[in-house]
């Protein structure tokens, strides 16, 4: 799934530079805290990605606590990355993807209102939020497809 979100962000962005699974400083045994999913950028915009596989409403909460994670230290991080005498650093963007099963819960990632037990977490209120069905299929009741969702937000505190 990351791969399209990636081909995609970096076709909207060509000509770009993608680097994927970038280290950064990471809480004491949190190993999967440890990297940013991909980078993509160009002169003028650059995009922090992370992905996540949804098969459970927890995992929305996973990206939750990336985006905290990347208003963190890391944002100093990556933000040192590109200090290299320009006059003002690229835009930055935070992007975070996912894929879920139903309509129901695409619709729930974008609307923002809670539905059987899925409730979009709230510091992700504030994202332009989105989803596509990439895969249309009916399954028998309650399967209508493959949805990818996804959110954009501004990264402030990258360009602070």
């Amino acid at each position: 799934m990351s791969y399209y979100y990636i081909q995609a962000l970096e076709r909207a962005l060509a000509p770009a530079s993608v680097l994927l699974e970038i280290p950064v400083a990471g809480k004491r045994g949190h190993g999967r805290d440890n990297h940013i999913d991909a980078l993509i950028f160009n002169d003028s915009e650059v995009v922090v990605a992370e992905f996540k596989r949804v098969l459970r409403p927890s995992r929305w909460g996973e990206l939750a606590r990336d985006l905290e994670r990347l208003r963190g230290p890391v944002a100093q991080q990556i933000r040192k990355g590109f200090r290299d005498g320009r006059r003002r650093l690229p835009r930055p963007f935070i992007f975070l993807g996912a894929d879920c099963w139903y309509e129901r819960d695409a619709d729930v990632w974008k609307s923002g209102r809670r539905a059987k037990g899925w409730t979009l977490p709230p510091m992700l209120r504030t994202a332009h939020r989105d989803y596509l069905c990439v895969f249309p299929w009916d399954g028998g009741p309650g399967w209508d497809g493959y949805y990818f969702v996804w959110a954009l937000l501004p990264f402030d505190e990258m360009a602070a």
